[in-house]
């Protein structure tokens, strides 16, 4: 029985470490700081997601505001957050965020296919968010570029 406890909790141990090893080489796209700490990225519920009309999210338990020039591509089309304390106040903050891609093409041209970070799709309907940017909206935009 001792033998299968054992070998129970090293395979437990082992599957963490590996589910937890992707973090481990991730860097903050703007702060070029590492994202991973050892054991402060997890992944979390698109229920505590929101999708904002500038393009970046809102996590709502600790209502961290997101840029999208900061939120990086989830390799298992989940959410995830890396989060720390800061040592002097003891406050969480949030260090790298990580969202499902979703690939929308515009157009019949697939050269002008566009990768966005997928929003949860029961965000867009509570009342603190912004309506969903339509694609005509989204066409216009592109075209002023």
């Amino acid at each position: 029985m001792r033998r299968f406890i054992f070998t129970a909790i090293c395979i437990a141990a082992a599957t963490a470490a590996n589910a937890h090893d992707w973090y481990q080489d991730t860097i903050d796209p703007q702060t070029k700081f590492k994202c991973c700490g050892g054991s402060d990225c997890r992944a979390i519920p698109r229920s505590s997601v929101r999708s904002r009309i500038d393009g970046g999210y809102t996590y709502l338990p600790h209502d961290f505001t997101i840029p999208r020039d900061r939120v990086q591509e989830s390799p298992d089309g989940q959410y995830h957050i890396c989060e720390s304390t800061y040592v002097v106040t003891n406050q969480l903050y949030w260090r790298c965020f990580f969202a499902p891609r979703v690939n929308v093409s515009m157009t019949a041209n697939p050269s002008l296919t566009m990768r966005l970070y997928a929003p949860d799709p029961h965000a867009l309907t509570g009342k603190r968010n912004p309506p969903p940017v339509t694609k005509a909206a989204a066409a216009s935009a592109l075209t002023a570029q």
